[in-house]
């Protein structure tokens, strides 16, 4: 990396060693000139921004990253433009902003500008990756992300701190504001709270709601929240240890005491679904006597 420089090699033919002598440089000097410096162009994110588009939050959205040399005191570009690539498809990239001539350069994105830009909605599981078009003072323009070959700014990219271009992904992030209010049954193995019922659910802190078996056609007697707690990394829930769900159950011998449920922390079986608004629990139940045998599933919508 000679000058602070990243240069491409454009050699049209195959250079032979033969004639070489002890003062030739690796590189010969009839090849010099076709090779053109490309400067290295750096595209980092911005801690200070949003890292992931949240689905259940799209206008809150606000993505920063910086274009900048990776040599400090480097000759710069004499521009590069910025582009967006779709779901890693180098044949579905869009020019986001052209002509920026000043390094470093802070940039901004919305979710509006993305869906607008590429005319479809953000999707769970999509991806956009923007990086640097970069042009030379001989006028050839080197792509971030070429069709059927490497990117301009794929030489340093194994340097420490170096980043050729930065990713948002599309995900459904845990959103506390969705899991409350009112919510439809729409399956309940346990059979304490009828299909087609409503239940509420209620805020507790960041990563905690509560729930009351209050249900029509539930039995509980003086129901009383149950809260569960959110893993905001993988979306499980878990009401542990047991929590008391009311003083009784109707239709249990007075000696059987109170009830509870306990839900243990497993992502394949407990778990929130913001994007969908739905909330699925395997829970255990006992009372104050034992515990039932088995585990039973419910799952609750939002509406």
């Amino acid at each position: 990396m000679k000058n602070n420089r990243i240069v491409i090699f454009l050699l049209m033919g195959i250079l032979a060693f033969t004639g070489c002598k002890k003062s030739d440089t690796p590189i010969r000097e009839d090849a010099w000139a076709q090779i053109e410096p490309v400067p290295a162009v750096i595209v980092k994110i911005d801690n200070s921004g949003n890292q992931a588009i949240d689905l259940t939050n799209l206008p809150g959205f606000l993505g920063k990253f910086n274009v900048s040399m990776y040599f400090a005191g480097a000759k710069t570009p004499p521009k590069v433009d910025i582009v967006v690539r779709k779901n890693g498809s180098n044949s579905n990239v869009k020019l986001f902003q052209a002509n920026v001539t000043t390094f470093p350069s802070a940039i901004t994105v919305t979710a509006a500008q993305i869906a607008t830009l590429f005319g479809t909605p953000i999707v769970l599981g999509d991806t956009y990756d923007f990086g640097a078009d970069v042009y030379t003072d001989g006028g050839s323009k080197y792509e971030a992300f070429p069709i059927g070959s490497i990117g301009a700014a794929s030489g340093p990219v194994n340097q420490p701190g170096y980043s050729a271009f930065v990713r948002y992904g599309a995900i459904c992030a845990y959103n506390p504001s969705v899991f409350q209010g009112t919510f439809r049954v729409v399956q309940d193995d346990w059979e304490e709270l009828g299909v087609g019922e409503t239940v509420t659910l209620t805020q507790v802190s960041a990563n905690q709601f509560s729930m009351r078996w209050n249900a029509p056609s539930s039995n509980v007697v003086n129901p009383i929240p149950v809260v569960f707690t959110v893993n905001t990394g993988n979306l499980a829930i878990k009401v542990d240890p047991r929590a008391q769900m009311g003083d009784s159950y109707s239709w249990a011998p007075a000696n059987y005491g109170r009830p509870y449920i306990a839900v243990t922390e497993n992502v394949t079986q407990s778990f929130v679904e913001p994007c969908a608004q739905r909330v699925t629990f395997v829970g255990t139940y006992s009372v104050d006597l034992g515990t039932f045998s088995g585990a039973w599933k419910t799952v609750l919508v939002k509406i």
